[in-house]
């Protein structure tokens, strides 16, 4: 590997892609290395594209770190947003944050850079792994505390194995019906 600037060695999003330093094979970033632009990463690249751990910051003080893929939040990572940046960006924000003091924490699994299940403790904590499966669709729904013997059924939109958009989902527990959720 050897140190390169932005002109050899290529980073493809457009918003850290004026100064490069890093890692880098085959013209594009890849190891680890450190990108700026209006925006600064420094992480983990494959191909030129963000890619496992790094953090990303914007200059109105938010910061993302956490785990990459394809260019994407991907995996498990945490958002911090101060209130003035959260006002500014509030229709980017996920409504699955919470406020701790004057800073927005969006804390979870991510996936293609939108917070779908909002947990702490790292990818493989107890609140990280909530999700329940219908054995007979392999959709699977997120509930904050999932009992053992617990199954669901779901009918509606699924996407990438999500329960995601209008459905229903039945929660049981050992084989009785315990609530039903339309969403």
């Amino acid at each position: 590997s050897v140190n390169a600037i932005a002109a050899q060695c290529v980073v493809v999003d457009s918003d850290i892609n004026e100064k490069y330093s890093g890692e880098c094979k085959d013209g594009m970033a890849n190891g680890k290395g450190i990108a700026t632009g209006k925006d600064k990463y420094e992480g983990g690249f494959i191909n030129g594209l963000k890619s496992g751990y790094g953090t990303y910051e914007w200059p109105y003080g938010m910061i993302y770190k956490g785990e990459y893929s394809n260019d994407k939040r991907n995996g498990f990572g945490t958002m911090t947003v101060p209130k003035a940046a959260y006002l500014a960006t509030q229709a980017q924000r996920s409504p699955l944050g919470h406020w701790q003091g004057d800073i927005y924490i969006e804390e979870g699994i991510y996936k293609d850079s939108m917070l779908i299940n909002p947990c702490t403790g790292g990818k493989n904590s107890d609140s990280c792994i909530n999700w329940v499966t219908d054995s007979n669709t392999g959709c699977k729904a997120w509930k904050a505390n999932p009992e053992p013997n617990e199954t669901i059924t779901y009918t509606g939109e699924c996407k990438d194995g999500i329960a995601n958009g209008k459905g229903t989902v039945q929660w049981y527990k050992n084989g009785d019906l315990r609530q039903i959720s339309i969403g």
